[in-house]
């Protein structure tokens, strides 16, 4: 246990300043939230004077969290194991730990201040397959029938939809698919753990035709989008138009 120590500080329009912390946290270790070893609610007193200050480059209100003290893990310890004559012929671990950094996977706020008057609904709108519904009057004076935010949509298969104005030359085709690297939390030790080998994913690739969604035939370099590759592909000769998400492409 490094017993880390982490200072939450606001800027007041001179310094970075301290904030007075307290933690609601149930059924862990007292003190771990708010030094980001668990998860858990911290409550923040902030000063009465706060003011935005440019952080690499953009200027909000920031709060941040600053390790000042402890560690989160150190790196591993070896001793050398020598022969008679003195040579080195291997190492013993004398000290074996690992670095763990904390990873936020998800953070909310909320004002508890006693008495504070709520704040109005400026807009409020839903979108579900790409159509927008106003919902600002119903949510901000509460007239009218409840409304779903979200409802199902009529895909039952979970898929990544590719949309094109004009139909594909029956000649070799070529796309760049610049995949975005994966968060911090997704690639974080204990989630790689619960993973199954078994269960890779696995992308197949189909084109619109008349008659229907039909296998692509298409080199993925992209391996099931775990990295940014190419895709290429015959363009097929049966491509026809579809209407999907109030389009039709």
């Amino acid at each position: 246990d490094g017993n880390p120590k982490v200072g939450w500080e606001v800027w007041d329009g001179s310094a970075w300043s301290r904030l007075a912390t307290g933690e609601i946290a149930e059924g862990t270790k007292p003190g771990t939230a708010y030094t980001l070893t668990t998860g858990g609610e911290v409550r923040l007193t902030l000063p009465s004077t706060l003011a935005p200050v440019a952080v690499n480059g953009v200027e909000k209100h920031w709060l941040r969290m600053r390790l000042v003290g402890g560690h989160f893990g150190q790196p591993a310890s070896y001793k050398e194991v020598k022969d008679n004559t003195g040579k080195i012929t291997g190492y013993i671990a004398e000290k074996v730990t690992a670095y763990a950094p904390p990873v936020i996977q998800a953070i909310a706020f909320a004002d508890i201040t006693a008495g504070a008057a709520e704040i109005p609904v400026s807009n409020c709108l839903s979108n579900n397959g790409e159509v927008y519904v106003d919902h600002t009057v119903a949510a901000a004076t509460g007239a009218g029938a409840a409304f779903p935010p979200f409802t199902p949509t009529a895909e039952t298969a979970r898929a990544l939809y590719l949309g094109f104005d004009q139909p594909f030359e029956p000649r070799p085709m070529t796309l760049y698919l610049q995949v975005e690297a994966p968060e911090p939390h997704e690639v974080a030790a204990e989630h790689l753990a619960e993973l199954d080998p078994g269960s890779s994913v696995r992308v197949t690739w189909e084109h619109a035709s008349p008659s229907g969604w039909k296998p692509l035939g298409a080199l993925d370099g992209t391996q099931s989008f775990a990295r940014r590759e190419l895709l290429q592909f015959i363009g097929p000769k049966d491509f026809a138009r579809r209407p999907r998400f109030g389009q039709e492409l």
